[in-house]
Formats: C-alpha cells, structure tokens, sequence
C-alpha cells in the first residue's frame, strides 16, 4: 500500500484558534482551548490517521520565536493561522519563514465577520503573499476542515507512518487529564485564579473498563485555594463534575475523579 506522512507546524499569535483547529482536525480536544490568550503551554502533537495518510501536528505556544523558527525547519508543510486584524507582515518579518517551504495561511473566524470585509481581506492576503496558499476556515464550525486536510495528503510526501495508527496524540493519559482540570479551573474561576496554577495526576488507572484518576491542583497560596473551593465547596464539586465528565468522554470510559488541592510554591 502506498502511504503518505508528513509534520505539520501550525503557528501563528496567541488566541487566534491554534489548539482549536488541532482539535476540529483531530476530532478529540486534545489542546487546551479557552477565551483567555497564552493558554497553551506546550507543543500538543495531534495525529490524524487515514486510511492511507498520516499527518503529524504540532502546535507551537504563542510568540515563542526560537521554538517557532526550529518547528519550521523540521516541517514539511507550515500553516500559518491568523485572523481580521492581525499584523501578519510583522510576524512574518519575525519568523523568516523559508519561502521555498509550502506555506497555508489559513484566516480563521470567518463566522464573525460580513463577506464584503472577508473578501477585501482575503484579496490583500493573496497580493501580500502570492507564495502562499490562502484559505479562509471557522475551526469552531469546522468550515472548510475537511479541504484544508485534502490539502494537507496532497502535500505531505509518501513515507510510512511515523506513529502507530490508533495514537492520536504523543501527550500520556495523565498529561491529557491535566489539561481539562486546568481548562476548567480557567473557565470556571474567570480572573479570580492565575493562569499558573499547576496540575500532577498522581494516579491513573484502568480496571475493567472504568478509570480511576487521583489528581493534585497546586496554589501558592491559602486564598486561592479558598476560591477553588468555594462557598460550602461547591465550585470545587462542579470543577471535579465538569472535568470528570470531560474525562469520561475523552477516554470513552467511565471514570472517577479525586482532586485534592495543596499548597506549594510554584516553580517554573
């Protein structure tokens, strides 16, 4: 059988729908995605399978350049994702991206904007970057998802796959369970918890279909851990509620859920 595989680097400023078009590609949420800029912390590798094709993604957090500039050279496609309002030509100047390189850029949120401004963009974008493949796209609707991934196996070079064909992610269960606890602690406590709070699943195990998860939230400090908590615990009840039942419909399999919180000084 004739196979195709190849990486793709997605890049782009922070909060312009990076880890959400990983997760429309990919089918599960398995980057963290909130309204809140610089959530992402780490490269989140997403594998789509088909049938004949592999395609590798990396998601590469925010502005940091020396990471951005070493994903470029190792990819075979770059997918530059941007929206309305955006300064491409100064992040371009800052990434340098080789332009024998196939290069998309994708503008994404399409679903907010009138047609008559969508096409006065898209026209400057394709006489900014004639190079560059252009594609207008709504990762939360998943609005032309399906052709930039035609695009995507038209373009990757024919090579067996680098990774098993069920792993959808590099990223481990426990790593995977730390992220929705820490999306949800973002979601659910607005500006009230700093973004650095972090998260160890000290515990994860399977029997007989059914998970059994043991996970530490760490503050740096008693009033944050007040807040997490709640007024007779029950914002902490249905921070455990909402991440368990995440937890369940990522993995496929009933799950239960302990959270503890502690204090410690966080070291980054």
């Amino acid at each position: 059988m004739i196979h195709k595989s190849g990486f793709v680097k997605i890049i782009g400023y922070p909060n312009v729908g990076k880890s959400t078009l990983i997760n429309a590609i990919i089918g599960k949420n398995i980057s963290i995605v909130t309204y809140k800029a610089n959530t992402t912390r780490n490269n989140i590798m997403g594998i789509l399978n088909l049938y004949n094709s592999q395609i590798i993604f990396y998601d590469t957090p925010g502005l940091l350049l020396k990471k951005i500039k070493k994903s470029i050279t190792e990819a075979d496609i770059v997918i530059y994702i941007t929206e309305i309002g955006k300064n491409n030509e100064l992040f371009f100047k800052k990434i340098n991206i080789n332009k024998f390189k196939f290069t998309i850029i994708l503008l994404n949120k399409i679903d907010k904007y009138k047609n008559s401004i969508l096409k006065k963009e898209i026209f400057n974008l394709k006489s900014n970057y004639p190079d560059f493949y252009i594609l207008e796209i709504s990762a939360l609707l998943k609005f032309n998802i399906n052709k930039l991934i035609n695009i995507l196996i038209n373009k990757i070079p024919y090579h067996p796959p680098y990774y098993p064909k069920d792993l959808i992610t590099d990223r481990s269960e426990r790593f995977i369970v730390n992220e929705i606890i820490r999306k949800n602690i973002l979601l659910l406590y607005n500006k009230e918890i700093p973004y650095y709070v972090n998260i160890t699943t000290e515990f994860f195990k399977e029997e007989d279909n059914f998970l059994n998860i043991r996970s530490l939230i760490f503050v740096e400090r008693f009033s944050h851990k007040k807040i997490i908590m709640g007024s007779n615990n029950i914002s902490f009840n249905k921070l455990i509620k909402k991440s368990q039942i995440e937890i369940t419909s990522f993995f496929e399999k009933k799950s239960n859920l302990l959270l503890l919180i502690k204090i410690k000084k966080i070291i980054f």
